[in-house]
């Protein structure tokens, strides 16, 4: 199911080296900001997880983190760098959107409604945010995870989808989400308009295609099952199988994805696309780019597809209008020396702590204590009885393992 070969050839890497070093970790992120009510739309959902996954190893330690625009754009895949107004309009709705954490409350956890995010703010090309203390203690320290690779992120066009894959994830070792009410699951992945207030309407627009887009460029496979009261849906579960490692979706040109997306947006057919890709892509893009500049200018009397097929395949030399000359803008501050040194410590002492053996924690825990009398961990709930010593702890254990 869903299966896609992975080319051999190897695409050439256009990604920042910022953005290269944090492909290479994997977002953490706790359940309970997973299993959320509220609708959070494609680009706000892949805001929250890059915001987390930047801010991650301080957390605990700051109440304010930043990162250029530039570089939160280039990771959720947006090209949209100097559209501050959208930035803005999405970072007020990812604050103004209150939700409801541990939508599957099972009695191991509080439930709250919070926003994700408390304060976002963007000064100098640089964006500013911040964490409730509530929330940035369970960020911190997830008794139960989900890991989300943030490439794969980055491949997800539906929120519906996105949304699915986050909820479904985690169970790949099990190989089943547990059942819940369809209205729980409509409340999850944001589906709470009066049009899907009927199931069928639900399964079509809703699951089965973000069931389909997990299964065509993630690394899991996912399936729907169904229990019925009489004839009506009341619960849903989904399998979640993860794929073989030649089923993954290769990472293709960023270009050829745009063209592939521009193609399908006017109409041609998904196997006309494979042989118009196969025989000349970069002209396909250039094509593509001139059909949008004429269509956008109205002076395309006929389809678009008909259009971009007539000069695709003709001989003419095609090139794009000169565009107007942009503001000239200020470069975002470039990190200090001392910010890339402290950058090198923090990714040394947080493979180091990840490497600890659970009999080395239990030996760090119990040196902790010796040294403060008034701190207790539980063993059964994996915390600390303050705050204070989730801090503390945290620092001690890796100034200990470095």
């Amino acid at each position: 199911m869903g299966k896609v070969i992975k080319s051999k050839a190897s695409a050439v890497d256009t990604r920042s080296p910022e953005l290269a070093k944090l492909d290479e970790r994997e977002l953490r992120k706790h359940v309970a900001t997973i299993h959320v009510s509220g609708s959070l739309s494609l680009v706000e959902r892949k805001i929250v997880n890059v915001l987390l996954l930047h801010a991650y190893d301080d957390l605990l330690t700051k109440r304010e983190h930043t990162m250029s625009v530039r570089f939160l754009c280039e990771a959720i895949g947006w090209d949209s760098s100097n559209d501050h107004k959208k930035l803005a309009e999405a970072a007020e709705n990812i604050m103004r959107n209150i939700v409801t954490v541990n939508m599957f409350s099972d009695g191991s956890e509080e439930w709250k409604k919070t926003a994700l995010v408390s304060s976002v703010g963007v000064k100098n090309g640089r964006v500013t945010y911040a964490y409730i203390e509530w929330l940035a203690e369970r960020l911190a320290r997830p008794e139960v995870f989900a890991a989300i690779d943030i490439k794969i992120q980055r491949r997800f066009k539906s929120g519906y989808a996105l949304a699915l894959y986050e909820n479904c994830i985690r169970f790949k070792g099990v190989g089943q989400t547990r059942y819940a009410p369809v209205d729980t699951w409509k409340e999850i992945l944001g589906a709470t308009g009066k049009m899907y207030e009927e199931y069928r309407h639900f399964s079509n627009h809703v699951l089965k295609t973000a069931i389909k887009e997990i299964n065509d460029v993630a690394d899991i496979d996912v399936d729907l099952r169904v229990k019925k009261d009489g004839r009506r849906i009341v619960e849903i579960q989904f399998g979640v199988k993860e794929k073989a490692q030649a089923e993954l979706p290769f990472e293709g040109d960023p270009k050829e994805e745009q063209t592939r997306e521009e193609l399908q947006r006017i109409g041609i057919g998904a196997n006309t696309i494979k042989r118009i890709l196969a025989k000349n892509p970069s002209r396909a893009w250039l094509a593509a780019k001139v059909t949008r500049e004429r269509e956008t200018a109205g002076k395309i009397k006929d389809s678009a597809a008909g259009y971009f097929m007539s000069i695709f395949e003709s001989d003419s030399v095609l090139e794009l209008p000169a565009e107007p000359p942009k503001p000239e803008q200020k470069e975002p501050a470039r990190p200090s020396a001392e910010e890339l040194e402290k950058d090198r410590k923090a990714d040394a002492a947080r493979k180091a702590t990840a490497a600890l053996t659970e009999e080395k924690r239990a030996e760090l825990r119990a040196a902790y204590i010796a040294n403060n009398p008034d701190a207790a961990y539980n063993e059964e709930t994996g915390r600390w009885n303050k705050a204070a010593h989730t801090t503390g702890y945290r620092a001690f254990e890796r100034a200990q393992s470095v």
